[in-house]
């Protein structure tokens, strides 16, 4: 497999990983309330963050070489904090990162995915 088939692949799973976030929100809806109270809403957003962070770790070179737009090295970092100190983890700063970056960070992937894709074509 070639570096952009890789690159490629990697990307969709973060983009695999933006749906499941889309479809928890769209379940448990946009309410900081329901968030801060609902243990398996915060878990599974925290999951599906985290894997983000873990699909970022294997292309962050590539990533922060290709888009200046997202804090790579702060979202392996978030990675890293919910997988090694789990009770660390404050459910208020992970709903601010769901509403203030997600948003951005989403666009973003496909974004690099239109512009891989093009560059193989």
């Amino acid at each position: 497999m070639d570096d952009d088939a890789i690159i490629l692949t990697v990307l969709r799973e973060i983009q695999d990983y933006c749906d499941i976030l889309d479809i928890l929100l769209e379940r448990f809806g946009l309410d900081e309330e329901t968030f801060l109270e609902d243990l398996a809403f915060q878990m599974s957003c925290t999951l599906a963050l985290m894997q983000i962070g873990e699909n970022v770790k294997k292309i962050e070179s590539w990533l922060t070489s290709n888009s200046a737009l997202i804090r790579w090295k702060q979202i392996r970092r978030f990675r890293d904090l919910v997988a090694h100190n789990y009770g660390k983890a404050d459910p208020c700063m992970i709903w601010k990162m769901i509403v203030a970056d997600y948003p951005v960070l989403k666009s973003e992937i496909n974004r690099l995915i239109s512009q891989v894709e093009d560059f193989d074509n």
